[in-house]
């Protein structure tokens, strides 16, 4: 039997529909891709503001500390308590923190012109508190809570930030440091059991304070 041959509006019909058909695949493909990074997108949008909420409250709980912490110091003001008396305060509250928040918290401090006391902390000669971050901040933060950007500690060697208040004398100001576990806590939250991808946490100082690998934390992006 003798194959009937094609004539050429034959061969632009099945032309046409194949063009159809490919550009049908093709926007499926596309709506399909679309589709695909939304869910991504929401996803990734609900892991944030589920971090973000958990960041937020773990913060409330470090600045309601800092609030007993300093309420206390106060009170020994008041009441004229002696330099050693405040030092075992200081001591007690250091201790009850550390145990507390896991280690999260691991000193508080004190200090004004006059006086310092940073417990387990071998302070060199050239250490000024009045010059550091955390008391210059409080002072110009006018009894309101200032929070240090993420720095190298001296004492740890560990990138912490610190969170202080300066008292109503305008002298003495009260100091925590924390550590960033919590922000690394978020970013393994965040990346989950995904290994394709990736998550970071920088501070406005371009600092990488969380990474899914841990590495590059402490160094600029």
């Amino acid at each position: 039997m003798k194959k009937k041959k094609l004539k050429p509006i034959d061969w632009i019909i099945i032309l046409l529909i194949i063009a159809v058909f490919t550009t049908v695949i093709i926007m499926l493909s596309a709506q399909t891709i679309r589709t695909m990074n939304g869910r991504i997108e929401d996803t990734a949008r609900l892991r944030l503001d589920t971090i973000r909420a958990e960041l937020q409250e773990s913060l409330t709980v470090d600045q309601n500390a800092l609030k007993r912490f300093s309420d206390g110091v106060e009170q020994l003001q008041e009441r004229g308590a002696t330099e050693e008396e405040l030092r075992a305060y200081v001591r007690r509250f250091k201790d009850e923190q550390a145990v507390r928040t896991n280690g999260v918290n691991f000193n508080c401090y004190v200090a004004s012109r006059s006086f310092v006391y940073i417990p387990d902390f071998d302070m060199p000669e050239d250490y000024h508190a009045t010059e550091r971050s955390w008391y210059v901040g409080a002072e110009d933060a006018h009894g309101e809570i200032y929070v240090t950007e993420p720095y190298i500690d001296q004492m740890t060697q560990d990138i912490c930030f610190t969170m202080s208040v300066m008292l109503k004398d305008q002298d003495m100001v009260v100091s925590m440091d924390f550590t960033l576990s919590e922000i690394q806590r978020s970013i393994d939250k965040m990346v989950g059991s995904e290994a394709d991808y990736s998550a970071l946490i920088v501070t406005k100082n371009q600092m990488i304070v969380g990474y899914s690998d841990m590495s590059y934390v402490g160094k600029n992006v």
